[in-house]
This record gives C-alpha cells, structure tokens and sequence, in this order.
C-alpha cells in the first residue's frame, strides 16, 4: 500500500498517525488485518456450528423428557434458555479468543482503539 491510496483526509491522516506511534507501516498493519480474516472467519464458524450442535443435542433431551412427563413447555423453555445461554457463554469467549489465535491483529486493533481516542 502506498502513501497515494491512502486517503489523506480524516481517517487516512488518522491511520498513517496511528502507524507512526506504533512504529508499522500502513502496508504491515493491512498484511496484519487481511491475514486475521481467515482465521476470524474459522472462528466465527466453529462457534456457530457448535452452538448448532448444542441446541441440537438439548433440544432432543429436553423432548424426550418433556414428552416422558408430559409438559411440553419444559421442551420449549428449556431449548430457548440452553440456546440463549449458549450463544451468551459463545459472544463473551469471542474476543479472547481471537486475541489467543490473532494476537498481532488484537494488539494493533487494541492500540488503535486508544490512540484514537487521543485523535
């Protein structure tokens, strides 16, 4: 990326700022961002397939045992609490977990986050 792509009002003055306190170039940052998005993207898969899964599996206990006792509000209680728990429990891991796998990426967002706030 060179100095004339960049976008020299507003923001683009904000991010050549932001690369100069941290000691990157704008070229390094970018490689840093576009190399984060794939696994960004594997993440947000495997927490949306698993959430899947755990609904799944919940929903079929909890009609198998409301149909036993025969109150089918427990089926339909209980799937919406286990679902929502679990996306819950799933948003709040989010971010640590792309700081364990992109910690590059969580550093510079983290630094450009409070330099901007000094913009």
């Amino acid at each position: 990326m060179t100095g004339e792509l960049v976008n020299l009002d507003g923001l683009g003055n904000a991010f050549i700022y932001i690369a100069d306190k941290i000691g990157l170039t704008l070229q390094e940052i970018y490689t840093i961002y576009v190399s984060a998005q794939q696994t960004i993207a594997l993440i947000q898969i495997s927490f949306t397939l698993l959430w899947m899964i755990v609904t799944i599996v919940a929903g079929y206990c909890l009609y198998r045992y409301a149909k036993k006792v025969k109150v089918m509000e427990i089926f339909l209680f209980g799937l919406i609490a286990v679902s929502a728990a679990t996306g819950l429990i799933l948003a709040f891991l989010f971010p640590p977990v792309i700081a364990l796998f992109c910690p590059e990426y969580s550093a510079i967002q983290s630094m450009i986050n409070t330099f901007s706030r000094f913009i």
